[in-house]
């Protein structure tokens, strides 16, 4: 935790913070930077896969279950969130899903000041470009931008 990322920008340190019943899963190696911040509710389930890193100031809450892959790059000031928090009430008596899991496949790159939200599969091999609102499913070898966010070429490759 913690390290040298993007200079040394980020003075802020790091940390992770779980409420009961709660599991973080680290398979292998994982970088936080400086600044990353985690959270992981009660009866949350979080998986980080082998040789992924997190750069500086990158928030993580897990409400219900979020699944990082092995080999991703995840920038700076990324937003990784699997909750609302509040529920929302419609006209017609029916009320938004709270929370719902987040996947992001293996060989994920994400840019900086990305956010994911609930309920989202990023596919294998994906890149997300900076400022980048992730709403819904990204295919595996694409590449997605924007806000909204668009998918704007497939069958793509990156190289870390």
């Amino acid at each position: 935790m913690g390290g040298k990322y993007i200079g040394d920008m980020v003075s802020a340190k790091s940390s992770i913070y779980m409420y009961r019943n709660s599991v973080f899963n680290v398979k292998g190696r994982v970088k936080l930077g400086p600044g990353v911040g985690v959270v992981t509710g009660p009866g949350a389930k979080l998986s980080i896969g082998d040789d992924t890193y997190i750069t500086a100031s990158s928030i993580i809450y897990c409400a219900n279950e979020i699944e990082i892959g092995s080999g991703c790059a995840i920038a700076w000031n990324t937003t990784i969130i699997d909750t609302d928090f509040h529920h929302i009430y419609y006209p017609d008596g029916t009320q938004n899903e709270l929370t719902a899991p987040i996947r992001i496949g293996n060989k994920v790159w994400i840019g900086c000041n990305t956010t994911i939200l609930k309920g989202v599969t990023i596919g294998d091999n994906a890149v997300i470009g900076a400022n980048t609102l992730v709403n819904r499913d990204v295919p595996p070898n694409c590449l997605a931008v924007g806000n909204p966010m668009r998918i704007i070429q497939e069958g793509i490759d990156w190289e870390a």
